[in-house]
């Protein structure tokens, strides 16, 4: 309830709007992160907790990405918001997609970013506390959820965004394969 509200109120295409997005999208993603950690904690997941969460959370950003494109559009008149917007919400279908599919074939989550330099980098964010898991769907939807449109620069909030969780969905698809390969490489034939 509260992601649809922050959708409607980025729908609005205003300052006001804006912030106020932002600040109901910060009190959903918290209590989305809480419900999540309390049900491991009292040991009540089940695979259709874990489904319907995954299927809230691809709503609730299908909506915020809908609906900050359209505000956007509507503030500026700028037709680029709307691509930008909805490239945006591909990207986060994609990323959901490559979850189940990952989870179905591997029996892990997607390969995160942890080989090479990308890997180092990562590490170094993590111990520095800035983001627990850095280049996840998270950070860029903090970014263009909560970050850009705060600051005032939602549009691009969104591209930066955009660039970024491209780069990022493409490089978790060629780790995937690669581990994918190795994978196929040691078992027994």
């Amino acid at each position: 309830l509260l992601g649809a509200s922050a959708a409607v109120f980025f729908f609005q295409g205003d300052s006001l709007g804006f912030c106020l997005g932002a600040a109901l999208y910060y009190l959903s993603f918290a209590l989305d992160t809480i419900d999540g950690s309390l049900a491991r904690l009292t040991e009540k997941t089940s695979p259709l907790g874990a489904y319907f969460d995954v299927v809230v959370d691809f709503l609730r950003s299908a909506s915020i990405c809908t609906a900050l494109a359209v505000g956007m559009y509507k503030a500026t008149g700028n037709i680029d918001a709307l691509y930008v917007g909805f490239a945006l919400l591909s990207v986060n279908l994609l990323h959901y997609f490559l979850g189940e599919v990952t989870t179905r074939v591997s029996g892990t989550r997607a390969a995160a970013v942890t080989d090479g330099t990308a890997g180092r980098v990562a590490g170094r964010i993590r111990r520095l506390g800035v983001v627990p898991k850095p280049f996840g769907l998270h950070d860029f939807e903090a970014l263009c959820f909560i970050i850009a449109p705060l600051a005032g620069y939602p549009y691009e909030g969104m591209l930066l965004g955009l660039c970024l969780a491209c780069a990022s969905r493409l490089l978790s698809m060629i780790l995937f394969a690669k581990r994918l390969g190795r994978s196929k490489e040691n078992s027994p034939q």
